[in-house]
């Protein structure tokens, strides 16, 4: 069952912070699998926006000096 959620996982989602913090969420999370699977998906979503928005500000700064 574990292994298998591993597999269906979108392959966007294996960055290596979405992965590690996936694991460790689900693993010690008391709530039902499919839960932490949602809620993982979506730091992981929150996250990559984030760092995307950073980079692309640093970009845009870089190119007005």
């Amino acid at each position: 069952m574990f292994l298998k959620s591993k597999s269906r996982r979108p392959p966007n989602l294996t960055i290596p912070y979405s992965f590690g913090g996936c694991n460790k969420w689900i693993f010690f999370n008391k709530a039902t699998h499919i839960d932490s699977v949602l809620v993982c998906i979506l730091l992981s979503y929150f996250i990559h926006n984030v760092l995307t928005i950073i980079i692309l500000t640093f970009i845009h700064y870089y190119e007005r000096w």
